[in-house]
């Protein structure tokens, strides 16, 4: 059980000579012994093809929605919105589970500057109390870019919800000067005591209990 998965944005090679080192922990995990792997919101889902054996990623989204509820009673508008249409897998999951709209921040050229600006693909954030949501929470930067533009769209509220909060360096004070009101993350590595934790410990316990009886089925079966 791996509550985070190390090396996981490293899922091919970006350079001549480098690993895919996400490849390499799950063959080294099991030329250690392990026969099945359970982890929280793996950067890419088809990465766990690569563990030869029963692999099981945890969905946040239960425990995230438990603790936004209270935050978004009230509010008329509401959506959450993936910072890239990677994550778009994300923030359709957890809105259902807060019955509100999803979409995700494309890139466009404004065609008189030339800039690069990201919005909604779909909706208008006009108004809205907005989710930002993805898997990592490194540097701060593409919560905090996103968060700026949303507002420059007429966002009334926007909300960090991501489920590994590493903060390097200055992230949150990056976070916190694009205008987040509130960051939530999930307790798969520790986190700042100013931030807000959801549980992912039951999902997790629950993913494991079903893998051991799957794997105990398939030994009784041999």
């Amino acid at each position: 059980m791996a509550a985070y998965t190390p090396y996981a944005r490293q899922d091919r090679r970006f350079l001549r000579g480098e690993p895919v080192s996400v490849r390499a922990l799950f063959y080294s995990l099991a030329a250690s012994g392990a026969e099945a792997f359970v982890t929280v919101d793996i950067h890419k889902t088809v990465s766990l093809q690569w563990f030869p054996g029963p692999a099981v990623n945890v969905d946040p989204a239960p425990a995230f929605a438990e603790k936004l509820r209270p935050l978004l009673e009230g509010r008329e508008k509401v959506y959450v919105i993936a910072p890239d249409q990677g994550a778009v897998g994300r923030a359709k999951s957890l809105a259902e589970r807060l019955g509100a709209p999803f979409d995700y921040l494309e890139k466009v050229r404004d065609r008189v500057t030339g800039e690069i600006v990201l919005r909604p693909k779909l909706v208008d954030v006009s108004g809205a109390a907005v989710v930002l949501i993805d898997d990592i929470v490194s540097t701060g930067g593409t919560m905090a870019k996103a968060a700026r533009m949303l507002y420059e769209q007429g966002a009334e509220v926007v909300i960090a919800a991501a489920t590994h909060g590493l903060f390097a360096g200055e992230a949150l004070e990056k976070m916190r000067k694009a205008g987040i009101v509130h960051i939530l993350v999930a307790d798969t590595v520790k986190a700042p005591e100013d931030v807000d934790v959801a549980s992912v410990g039951r999902l997790a316990a629950d993913a494991v209990k079903s893998v051991l009886e799957a794997v105990a089925g398939y030994e009784s079966e041999g």
